[in-house]
């Protein structure tokens, strides 16, 4: 009979395995981050050998993060901290990928009115994320996991997608952040 399986769910146990590079606990990270870039929708206009590279160097570099010391095991889940690491991946992914565009002769977008506000939502969404590029690594998955990515705080919790572990001290945290975007937000409408 093989070993029995070793409950990766439980951070502590990840994380050990992460350390001692267990099969296991490696196959068991990448299918958790796979699932991640699945259902994030910045992630869903790339390729799926793009998203399988984006999960192979997110599990790479917890593991050298590991190895070297960079991360230990301080109660922090490891599967939160492949979060963060797997959306700075793609994140910077996504800025480096070419964008494709389209020659327009003689439209004149004024006479459709879903194309202006197409433009307008694309200000929105441009003007939001380079207020939250300016905030802290915490303040960006906090608000992107509830505003944009649509997650309740008890599945953020049960899938240790933070470091929370009570459901108050995320809506805290959160609130906090919201108040400092706003500020941001503020100031960036104020210098254009």
């Amino acid at each position: 009979m093989g070993q029995p399986l070793k409950n990766y769910d439980q951070p502590e146990a990840l994380y050990r395995g992460l350390a001692n590079q267990e099969q296991g606990a490696i196959v068991f990270l990448h299918r958790k981050i796979s699932g991640w870039l699945r259902s994030w929708r910045q992630s869903r206009l790339l390729a799926a050998t793009d998203l399988e590279e984006i999960a192979e160097d997110a599990v790479i570099i917890v593991l050298q993060k590991i190895e070297t010391g960079a991360y230990r095991f301080e109660g922090t889940d490891p599967a939160a901290y492949a979060s963060v690491t797997t959306k700075n991946l793609l994140r910077n992914f996504s800025r480096k990928r070419p964008v494709a565009t389209l020659e327009v002769q003689e439209w004149d977008a004024a006479e459709d009115p879903a194309v202006e506000q197409y433009l307008h939502q694309k200000e929105v969404e441009h003007f939001i994320e380079a207020a939250l590029g300016k905030m802290s690594d915490n303040c960006r998955q906090l608000i992107t996991l509830f505003h944009l990515e649509n997650k309740p705080d008890e599945e953020v919790l049960r899938e240790g997608l933070t470091g929370y572990t009570s459901v108050p001290s995320l809506r805290s945290t959160r609130g906090e952040c919201m108040k400092k975007l706003k500020q941001l937000a503020q100031a960036l409408r104020e210098h254009l």
